[in-house]
């Protein structure tokens, strides 16, 4: 399951840099989901862009960091909210992949519409972990990221952020 194997990795990450912090709660996540939206707008190409006044430099790395960093708080969110003991039966790779498939997929490649609907059940009244992870899928597909490339990106930064010098420091 990448999913869960994804959320492990989130959880350790968690632990440590949330050590000796008040803990994380779904407001605080959420938050961060939204402003991470906000953004991955800012780093799409510039007719995708809300600020039509302002062009910008199209940086693709920057565009698929913010990627990550919406997984990241999407898989935080899960091991908040999911019992352990449930995720095996949920379909959450099917999810994501179907999400991917279905953006890699569609002529319609402005994936505006699915960030306004993330931004949409991200704040609804209950955290849907699948139409979640379908509707991220779509956007991810919609810019052009397959399911592997997203997963070899969050490995990266992951790795990245494990090698930090304070995270290191601290596993003694």
């Amino acid at each position: 399951m990448i999913i869960k194997k994804l959320m492990e990795k989130q959880f350790k990450f968690d632990k440590w840099i949330g050590e000796g912090k008040r803990e994380r709660n779904e407001y605080d996540i959420v938050n961060s989901i939204n402003a991470e939206i906000t953004e991955l707008n800012e780093e799409l190409p510039n007719e995708y862009r809300h600020k039509t006044w302002k062009p910008k430099e199209y940086n693709e790395t920057a565009m698929k960091k913010e990627l990550v960093d919406i997984l990241f708080f999407i898989l935080q969110m899960n091991n908040l909210t999911l019992d352990v003991d449930i995720i095996e039966h949920l379909e959450l790779d099917e999810a994501l992949q179907n999400g991917i498939i279905m953006g890699l997929r569609t002529d319609e490649k402005i994936p505006l519409p699915k960030m306004a609907k993330l931004f949409r059940l991200v704040n609804g009244i209950d955290f849907r972990h699948i139409a979640v992870l379908v509707c991220y899928g779509e956007i991810v597909g919609r810019l052009g990221v397959t399911l592997d490339e997203l997963v070899g990106l969050y490995n990266a930064k992951m790795e990245e952020n494990f090698n930090r010098p304070d995270f290191i420091k601290a596993r003694g």
